[in-house]
């Protein structure tokens, strides 16, 4: 979870570069060819994702495809990748967990990403070596900021969920519990926390009165 919600590391910069003027030279990666029609619902979905970023094209993308196979070690998937999956397998988990209420649009965005990552009108072939989830990354970058904060409650929620299982004897999920049960659990966590820092920096033994000597 550290690593997953750690400062990002980042796709390859040419991502976020202006369009060229002229037309794109590169269209292929790996001997995958894009085309420009499938570029343009990959932008539709970025932009109804959130992304602010001008469009990619077949250009930039080759590039940058490039350019992460170039740096990768052997066949391995790049960190930067690899930590955007693990983002995604966080959201896929929320969208999957029927107990799990989201609080906002943010459940719609997530599902979104979902639903591209796994159909199967994908930009880029999951099978091509290395790089074949840089679409989904990129998916994932453009929807991350507006779904941080409820994969980072929901994630939570599971720790919490999975403690009171521990209580009860049972498995997380064969129990009701609601995101009110685990914003309560929550507050009660809190008020435990700060009074044991109240403990450890204080006593409940009045201090000693100083002695009073006669030398």
């Amino acid at each position: 979870m550290n690593a997953m919600l750690a400062i990002a590391i980042p796709l390859p910069a040419i991502l976020d570069q202006p369009l060229p003027i002229g037309p794109s030279r590169r269209h292929r990666i790996d001997g995958f060819h894009l085309t420009n029609a499938s570029v343009d619902r990959f932008n539709t979905l970025l932009a109804n994702l959130g992304r602010r970023s001008a469009p990619l094209d077949c250009d930039r993308l080759a590039t940058a495809a490039r350019e992460l196979r170039d740096h990768a070690a052997g066949s391995s998937e790049p960190a930067c990748i690899l930590q955007r999956m693990k983002r995604l397998q966080a959201a896929a988990s929320m969208v999957d967990d029927a107990q799990w209420e989201p609080a906002d649009e943010a459940g719609n965005l997530a599902s979104l990403i979902v639903q591209y990552a796994s159909g199967r009108f994908q930009l880029l072939p999951n099978y091509l070596p290395t790089i074949g989830h840089l679409d989904d990354a990129i998916a994932v970058e453009a929807a991350w900021p507006s779904i941080r904060a409820e994969v980072v409650d929901f994630l939570d929620y599971c720790r919490i969920r999975s403690l009171e299982a521990g209580l009860r004897g049972r498995e997380p999920g064969a129990f009701g519990f609601t995101r009110a049960d685990w914003e309560e659990a929550r507050r009660a966590e809190y008020f435990l926390d700060r009074q044991r820092r109240c403990i450890r920096d204080s006593s409940y033994v009045p201090l000693m009165e100083p002695r009073f000597a006669i030398h």
